[in-house]
This record gives C-alpha cells, sequence and structure tokens, in this order.
C-alpha cells in the first residue's frame, strides 16, 4: 500500500506540474498579444506623426513660394522619410479677399482610391496676399 501511495502522488505532481505549465503558456501567449498591439499602435502613432510633419512642410512652401495661389484642389506627393505619402491641398476663398483658406489632408500613397484612403493628417491655415492688389 505505501508503494502505490507514493505513485499516486507523483502522479498529482505530474498534473500540477501540466496544469502550472498551461496556465504559464495563457500568461505568455497574453504578453505577446499586448506586445504586438503595442508594436502596431507604435507603429500607427509614428507614421501619423510623419504625416503632420508633411502637411506642415507642405503649407510652409506654400507660405514661402510668395505666390497667390488659385481655388481648385490639387494631389502631389509628399513622401516622408521612408513613409509613400499624399497631400491633398484644397484652396477656397476666404470671407477676406486678402486670406484664401488652405485645408492640406494626407493620405497614404498605396494606390487606393483617395475616397476610400484613411486621413492620417490634415491641417488647416489661412494664406495672406502678402503680394497685395491681386485678387
Amino acid at each position: 500500500m505505501q508503494g502505490s501511495s507514493a505513485h499516486r502522488q507523483r502522479g498529482i505532481a505530474l498534473i500540477e506540474v501540466l496544469v502550472g505549465m498551461a496556465i504559464l503558456a495563457i500568461v505568455l501567449i497574453s504578453a505577446m498579444r499586448a506586445l504586438s498591439s503595442d508594436t502596431d499602435t507604435q507603429q500607427a502613432v509614428s507614421v501619423r506623426s510623419l504625416a503632420l510633419i508633411s502637411a506642415d512642410n507642405t503649407l510652409n512652401q506654400m507660405y514661402m513660394q510668395n505666390s497667390w495661389p488659385e481655388v481648385g484642389t490639387r494631389t502631389i506627393p509628399c513622401q516622408q522619410g521612408h513613409v509613400a505619402l499624399i497631400c491633398e491641398q484644397k484652396v477656397s476663398n476666404s470671407a477676406n479677399p486678402n486670406f484664401k483658406r488652405i485645408d492640406i489632408t494626407v493620405y497614404m500613397d498605396d494606390g487606393a482610391p483617395t475616397e476610400s484612403r484613411t486621413k492620417l493628417a490634415w491641417l488647416t491655415a489661412l494664406l495672406p496676399n502678402i503680394r497685395g492688389g491681386n485678387f
């Protein structure tokens, strides 16, 4: 009888080890998912930051050109770092004829139609007519 009791205790120990390993596996899988989600979030934040930099650069370029842009929409590539982006510039009149409203929207350049793309960043500003008199 003594031998069967020792055998039973070894069996219980084996089951305890297997249950412990299963719990450890579940914890490790959860940790991997959390790290993966965090990595995806960090990459999305990085791409959106680059898109905002592109929008700001596009707006600053318009300021530096000292030109009075025509009303309308145009799309230009605005790659930032290793990320291929597209900047859509919408120029419209404002309530004050000495200013034009500039809306810059940045999308990922993935070949999809503009309507189905996700906005990564957008920027709105007023562009003054510093040349004066040309309305």
